[in-house]
C-alpha cells in the first residue's frame, strides 16, 4: 500500500514508490529527487504564489502609460518646451552694437569727447567721422569704401555686399545749422559752418546700421575767448 505525502506532492511520490513496492519507503534522497522532478498546478483551495502575466493588450497599455510623453509640436514643426528660469534670474541681456562711429581730429587721433575752440581768422577744425567694429578701435567695415553724401546732413557707406558686414552705413547730423557733412577720401568730414557760433552748440552726430540700436557721438563747439 502506498504511503501518501502532503498536499499536490503526494502523486509524484507515489508515481516513484510503486516500482520498488508498497511496502518499501522511498529514502529521503529518493522524496526530495521525487519532488523536484515533478510539477503541476496547485491542487484546490491553495493560493498561487505567482500572479499570472497580462495578455499582451494589457501589456501594452501599461507600457504606453508608462512611456514619458512627447513633447508638443508647434505651427512650425519645432518642439514646443517650456523652459522656467530659476528664482531671481533674468532673460539674457541684448547683443550690444556691432558697429561704432570714431572721432578723429585733424592730426587723426581718435577722441572720445570734442569741445572744439576756434582759431582767429581759421575757424574749427574738421572733425573726420569713420566706421568701425565695436571693440576693434581700428577695423573698419568699410575701408577702401568711397561714402556718398546726398545732403550735408546724410551720408551713407554703401560696401560690396558680404555675409560678414551690414549692407549699408549711415552718419548723419540732427541739424545743419552749425555744421555740415561732406566726403573726403573714404571718411566723412565734418566742418563747422562758421569760423565762430555766438554761443555753445553742440553737434550730434548718428552712425545708423541695420540691426542694431543708432550710435552717437557729440562734438561741442565753444565760442572764441574774450
Amino acid at each position: 500500500m502506498d504511503v501518501p505525502l502532503v498536499s499536490h506532492i503526494g502523486t509524484c511520490v507515489a508515481r516513484g514508490s510503486a516500482r520498488h513496492g508498497a511496502a518499501k519507503v522511498a529514502p529521503l534522497l529518493a522524496v526530495i529527487m521525487a519532488l523536484s522532478s515533478c510539477g503541476g498546478a496547485p491542487d484546490a483551495g491553495e493560493t498561487p504564489r505567482w500572479a499570472a502575466a497580462p495578455d499582451s493588450a494589457d501589456h501594452a497599455t501599461v507600457l504606453a502609460a508608462s512611456a514619458p510623453q512627447a513633447p508638443p509640436v508647434g505651427a512650425s514643426g519645432a518642439a514646443v518646451v517650456d523652459v522656467t528660469l530659476p528664482r531671481g534670474s533674468t532673460m539674457p541681456p541684448a547683443s550690444p552694437a556691432a558697429y561704432d562711429i570714431r572721432l578723429l581730429d585733424q592730426n587723426g587721433w581718435p577722441r572720445e569727447t570734442f569741445e572744439l575752440v576756434p582759431v582767429r581768422g581759421a575757424g574749427y577744425q574738421t572733425v573726420h567721422a569713420v566706421v568701425v567694429l565695436r571693440g576693434s578701435g581700428a577695423l573698419s567695415p568699410v575701408a577702401g569704401v568711397q561714402p556718398y553724401c546726398a545732403t550735408p546732413l546724410h551720408c551713407e557707406y554703401v560696401p560690396p555686399r558680404t555675409a560678414n558686414y551690414a549692407e549699408r552705413y549711415t552718419i548723419s547730423l540732427s541739424d545743419d545749422s552749425v555744421a555740415r557733412l561732406s566726403t573726403t577720401k573714404d571718411m566723412i568730414a565734418i566742418n563747422a559752418r562758421n569760423i565762430a557760433v555766438e554761443r555753445p552748440s553742440i553737434v550730434s552726430v548718428t552712425l545708423t546700421v541695420d540691426g542694431q540700436p543708432p550710435v552717437t557721438k557729440q562734438i561741442t563747439y565753444a565760442m572764441l575767448p574774450g
